[in-house]
């Protein structure tokens, strides 16, 4: 077990964000956090981060206590990597600053390192562009390449394809699965996308008003709702997805 999270409550201005929010991620599984806008993933995220604290509950990385009401584990000591919706790419910085200024390896292996993830991440060409010169896809890799240079144990993604058109989405959510299964990085990805988050996670957190409706495989998600609002919610039949997923991995158009 990596992550767990344990009876989270969240309020804001007095309105319930989050409530009895508990599940496990384990290491290397590709979780998403899936539900209607305003159902609390992006909260959820900002807590596993270290953004906010919890009003109820803990939150636990490997067993050591990182969130509570009353303690707050140093957000940038947990090792978990998050790309917000807006990537928060520096300005004044270029391609090549921006990975080079995350990366955590010793000095002889860093012109080795910001190549890999230049090539990896198609941006080779792009070093020298600043952020203002990038189209928005290459922003994303951009975004993607400078929070797995700070080596996460964890990547959050906040809706990472939510403002691009539908090639550039198909190219990232290639990326996004071609890195996870070669690093086998551990991924929350929060989308409100039905058919995002079943073609790409093993499992999904459906959310709704605050609580928790289902956590469960995309295939039970799809064949077995638990809940009234699951079996409104998702309106797709999983042998669709299945083909869907295939032909990303295959490099199908």
């Amino acid at each position: 077990m990596l992550l767990k999270l344990e009876n989270i409550a969240k309020m804001w201005s007095k309105k319930i964000v989050l409530k009895d929010i508990s599940f496990a991620v384990e290491e290397g599984e590709f979780i998403s956090l899936l539900g209607p806008s305003g159902s609390g993933k992006t909260t959820l995220l900002r807590l596993i981060v270290g953004l906010d604290y919890p009003d109820e509950g803990k939150i636990f990385l490997k067993e050591k206590l990182i969130s509570s009401p009353v303690y707050l584990f140093p957000p940038q000591k947990r090792k978990i990597g998050m790309v917000f919706q807006d990537l928060c790419l520096w300005p004044h910085m270029n391609v090549e600053e921006q990975i080079l200024f995350a990366l955590t390896c010793p000095k002889h292996a860093r012109k080795e390192k910001l190549n890999y993830f230049l090539n990896n991440f198609e941006l080779q060409e792009h070093r020298k562009k600043f952020p203002f010169q990038l189209s928005g896809g290459e922003k994303q890799r951009l975004a993607l390449a400078r929070t797995l240079a700070t080596e996460p144990e964890i990547l959050l993604l906040d809706e990472p394809l939510a403002n691009l058109d539908l090639d550039l989405k198909i190219g990232i959510q290639k990326l996004i699965l071609k890195l996870q299964r070669e690093t086998k990085i551990t991924v929350v990805y929060v989308t409100h996308d039905q058919i995002e988050a079943l073609m790409l996670a093993e499992r999904i957190i459906l959310l709704n008003q605050g609580k928790i409706e289902q956590i469960d495989t995309p295939y039970n998600l799809s064949n077995s709702p638990q809940t009234e609002f699951v079996r409104k919610f998702i309106r797709f039949d999983f042998s669709l997805i299945e083909e869907l997923k295939g032909k990303l991995l295959r490099g199908d158009n």
